[in-house]
């Protein structure tokens, strides 16, 4: 994508958007590293692993959630470009779609699809949330994990 846009003379980094996705990108690959550091290398202290772990947990979640947001502002940006009559740059054989969303008339029903991926999207990250929050759900501790951290 990032290609693409730079080929055709797109202007970068100036939506919602693309801030977010930067962001994402960015605390995916810190928490990574430090997860990295924390829990695969053998020569840190137990104790330090077991403090760190809510963090760790609260900043995937955090992550989860921004790439949730990411995703559904990247439908907004689609919808308005793809649809709106107003967007630059049109082709002839792109046209239709300046009219379709709110006609119900897109091929293939490209409004229907985005539509539907949006609510779907939200459904999972709601339920993707509310299931890493119950106790009840949480993977129980093996024997050599319980002795490391009591």
């Amino acid at each position: 994508m990032v290609i693409n846009k730079h080929d055709n003379g797109s202007p970068e980094l100036y939506s919602f958007h693309s801030w977010l996705g930067v962001l994402v990108f960015g605390a995916y690959v810190i928490q990574f590293i430090l997860g990295f550091i924390n829990y695969a290398y053998p020569k840190t202290h137990l104790e330090i692993r077991r403090r760190f772990m809510p963090t760790h947990r609260i900043a995937g979640n955090s992550i989860f959630i921004m790439s949730v947001a990411t995703v559904l502002t990247g439908h907004q940006r689609f919808a308005c470009f793809a649809f709106n009559e107003s967007s630059a740059n049109l082709k002839p054989n792109e046209a239709h779609y300046a009219f379709c969303y709110e006609t119900h008339t897109c091929v293939k029903r490209l409004d229907l699809i985005l539509n539907c991926s949006t609510v779907f999207l939200l459904i999972y990250g709601v339920l993707v949330c509310v299931i890493i929050r119950v106790d009840e759900w949480k993977r129980e501790q093996t024997p050599d994990e319980k002795q490391h951290t009591e």
